[in-house]
């Protein structure tokens, strides 16, 4: 038996998917029926009257390098490379500079996104891009006005009322306004202006339906932040592609923010390459006015000498003198740029100018270090740039980059002065040279030494003249053809569908909810509601042996089996039946019937069993053992002024309590008055003398008795008893009483002990469609009060009565 008990906890943990289906769904079908048609209706109203939000994207070429120019111990050739080099830093970097504020502010400002139109509707506000019938103009504006939602509602072809909240007012500002005009407002001076003749006409016309209107000023930083927040970037891996998606209720305004923001940015690349080409054209300028200036006068003195002297042939000695003098001339010419050039390219970083990677020290100081550190320089200054354009300058990567320029400017002018220093003395040798040679060509004639000494510094001027005038031109040509190194690969386009609201996900979470919600409710009352609803559940409980189920009926009267034709008269048939399992041969028996509580078919299940007993022709004989709440059997017109009670306290004799039915093998003993001590006076031996004589004289006896779940007085009877049959009605034995009969089964402390299923509700082909219906009632807790007068039923027609009866079980 023990082991029986044990395996219930093994048998709840059984899922039973038929008992599901029919438990928490079939039988509750109604609240999926209304939950489905709810959440259908809300989901179709939800897609009707939601903004749709739709994703457009764009796919952007990003060249970008992580590789220095210049790598590789290889010369660079500034001057042949301006505005080519410099473009250095990796994607991340460029996906920071398209999603700075700078960029994104631009973006706003060439697509005048500074005012918001729409159109408002009774549910929603539909966003008017490009499409407003007006347009909305102000002078100032302030602070106040920003962000802040200024509602317009036209009222005829002239006029138009404004209206918007302000902190400082309860009630929403209102004014009359006129179209064309600048009008004096609380959040500064505004106007609205109809440029279309047609949709003035419209205005005039009073059956017009759009009249009401929402502008919103937005603030640029604001709007750029949105906007950033808002905009998704992202790198296809193993490519230099970016993937750049932002989310709006309008597509074209997405297409054209996101076609607008790449332009900016490829045109800003293109701006800061064409800086460093202006920047290394204004140079060549300034040294071809340098240059231009020392050529005429060569020439000028050249022309004079010639006009003064006459031109003079030179032999082979002074051409030969004249060449090595050139030669060292130039050489000290050449040293002279080169010093000039260093002073230049000194006080230009002393300046803390950027160097942009341009500078002509390729060509003219031809000095591997310098060229190195140039390079350096330029590149740690455009990577500071490029940082200090996307965060802030108190950024540790922007404060070391700084200290590396300014140990690379250190280094940079350290070497600026070693050259010179080493160019000053090469210079002087090459004059002591020079000085040499001429002292040889004061040999020669005047005259000759003169014309030689004009022409070498004419042809020398010339020279470099023609030099910086071709770098010019390659540098405008450089300047006239740059493009942007990054491309456009796909422009942006928004797909149909929109990305919110979801039609099939809406529909899937409708469905969802709507079956989740009851689901929910069922499983929270089955839960909370711990009564017996099914016999499945009953046998899941307990492994005392089920007896019978009695079925449910709407009969106000106590006895059914006088129907003998009926499906409760049947029920009891087969319960007499099952009775001889338990009894055995024994031709005389006793039974007891009782409960956990009251109001659970006790009176009525024991008069139907002694009457269908009786009708075998056994001599059964009923007894009323509730003395507690004794009551009168108005089915055989009886009275219960003299009863059991009255026989235990000796007042009345066994011939005077017995009851005999007309026709019928069955007599009854009814409770009688209730008495003060009912517990002692059914433990007195007047109780066990009328048992020993009632069991010696019928062949049935059975004990109507009271409730064993809170007094003693069933389980006083008990002993008296060899079939106990315990009732349980569905819903209304709880679990918790099973607990209480468990113990006493387990224990042995009843004899025989059987349940009888009582008032079973069913549905369909079950066989069990009829029973009982009375309206007394004990109620030994859980609301019911034993010692309490009963509740009467409340009315068939009460709405509350119905909501009840939704969440009443409707199976067995």
């Amino acid at each position: 038996m023990q082991e029986e008990f044990q395996d219930i906890k093994k048998v709840e943990n059984e899922f039973n998917f038929k008992e599901f289906f029919v438990e928490k769904i079939f039988r509750y079908w109604y609240l999926y029926v209304i939950a489905l048609t709810l959440a259908i209706v809300g989901v179709r109203y939800y897609l009707r009257y939601s903004t749709p939000i739709y994703t457009s994207s764009l796919s952007l070429f990003i060249n970008a390098s992580d590789k220095k120019a210049g790598g590789g111990g290889q010369a660079i050739d500034v001057l042949a490379q301006i505005g080519t080099a410099n473009n250095y830093g990796n994607i991340d970097n460029e996906i920071e500079v398209i999603k700075s504020r700078s960029l994104l502010t631009r973006t706003i400002q060439q697509l005048n996104f500074g005012i918001s139109y729409f159109l408002e509707g009774d549910l929603k506000s539909s966003e008017l891009y490009k499409t407003s019938p007006f347009e909305f103009v102000y002078d100032s504006v302030k602070f106040t006005g920003y962000n802040r939602p200024l509602h317009i509602n036209i009222l005829d072809g002239e006029r138009y009322e404004l209206s918007f909240e302000m902190p400082s007012h309860d009630e929403p500002v209102k004014q009359i306004c006129n179209f064309g005009k600048i009008n004096k407002t609380k959040i500064g001076d505004i106007g609205i202006i109809v440029p279309k003749a047609s949709d003035l006409f419209m205005f005039k016309n009073s059956s017009y339906t759009k009249r009401r209107y929402k502008v919103v000023i937005n603030d640029e930083d604001a709007l750029a932040s949105r906007y950033a927040s808002g905009m998704i970037i992202e790198n296809i891996k193993g490519t230099r592609i970016i993937k750049i998606s932002t989310e709006g209720a309008v597509p074209q305004k997405n297409c054209d923010f996101l076609n607008t923001l790449v332009d900016v940015y490829l045109s800003s690349g293109v701006e800061k390459k064409n800086e460093d080409t202006k920047r290394s054209l204004k140079f060549i300028d300034d040294q071809i006015a340098l240059i231009n200036k020392d050529l005429n006068e060569s020439e000028s003195s050249l022309e004079e000498y010639k006009m003064n002297s006459g031109f003079l042939d030179l032999g082979n000695l002074s051409t030969t003198i004249s060449s090595q003098s050139s030669d060292l001339q130039n050489s000290i010419s050449t040293m002279s740029v080169q010093i000039s050039f260093l002073n230049y390219l000194e006080d230009y970083i002393k300046a803390d100018k950027d160097l942009k990677s341009l500078s002509p020290s390729s060509y003219v100081v031809d000095d591997f270090l310098l060229k190195k550190l140039i390079s350096d320089l330029s590149d740690l200054q455009h990577k500071r740039n490029s940082v200090a354009n996307i965060t802030k300058q108190d950024n540790p990567l922007v404060r070391n980059l700084e200290k590396q320029i300014q140990t690379t400017r250190l280094q940079l002018l350290e070497n600026i002065q070693s050259l010179r220093e080493g160019i000053n003395a090469t210079k002087k040798e090459t004059r002591d040279q020079l000085a040499a040679v001429q002292g040889q060509m004061r040999k020669m004639p005047k005259a000759e030494k003169d014309l030689a000494s004009i022409k070498r510094q004419a042809t020398i001027t010339e020279e470099l003249y023609i030099y910086l005038l071709q770098k010019r031109a390659e540098a405008a040509i450089l300047l006239a053809s740059t493009i942007s190194d990054s491309q456009v690969i796909d422009a942006a386009r928004t797909p149909k569908s929109p990305v919110k609201p979801v039609k099939s996900m809406a529909y899937t979470l409708a469905v969802l909810l709507g079956l989740l919600l009851p689901a929910s409710i069922v499983y929270i009352k089955d839960t909370i509601d711990d009564r017996i609803k099914s016999k499945s559940t009953l046998e899941r409980e307990t492994k005392i042996p089920i007896l019978g189920i009695v079925g449910f009926s709407k009969d106000t009267s106590n006895v059914v089996v006088d129907k003998p034709h009926s499906q409760l008269a049947e029920s009891f048939r087969s319960i007499r039946t099952n009775l001889q399992f338990f009894q055995g041969n024994k031709p005389k028996n006793t039974m007891l019937i009782t409960s956990s509580i009251s109001a659970e078919g006790k009176s009525f299940c024991a008069i139907n069993l002694a009457m269908i007993i009786a009708s075998t022709g056994k001599k059964t004989i009923m007894v009323g053992c509730d003395l507690r709440k004794p009551h009168q059997s108005k089915n055989f017109n009886l009275t219960s002024s003299t009863g059991l009670s009255n026989y235990l306290i000796g007042s009345a004799t066994e011939s005077e309590i017995i009851q005999r039915l007309d026709n019928s093998n069955l007599d009854i003993i009814l409770s009688g008055p209730k008495p003060p001590n009912p517990s002692e006076i059914l433990l007195n031996d007047r109780m066990k003398a009328l048992m020993e004589k009632l069991s010696a004289e019928y062949d049935y006896v059975i004990l109507d008795s009271p409730p064993i779940g809170i007094i003693s007085d069933g389980l006083q009877l008990a002993r008296f008893a060899d079939v106990t049959i315990y009732i349980v009605r569905q819903n209304t034995t709880r679990k918790q009483h099973l607990k209480f009969v468990n113990e006493l089964y387990l224990d042995g402390k009843i004899r025989n002990l059987c349940i009888l299923f009582n008032a079973v509700k069913s549905s369909g082909n079950s066989s069990y469609g009829y029973g009982y219906g009375y309206g007394y009632g004990y109620g030994y807790g859980y609301g019911y009060g034993y010692f309490e007068e009963d509740k009467k039923q409340p009315e068939k027609n009460n709405w509350l009565t119905k909501v009840k009866l939704l969440f009443t079980s409707r199976k067995a």
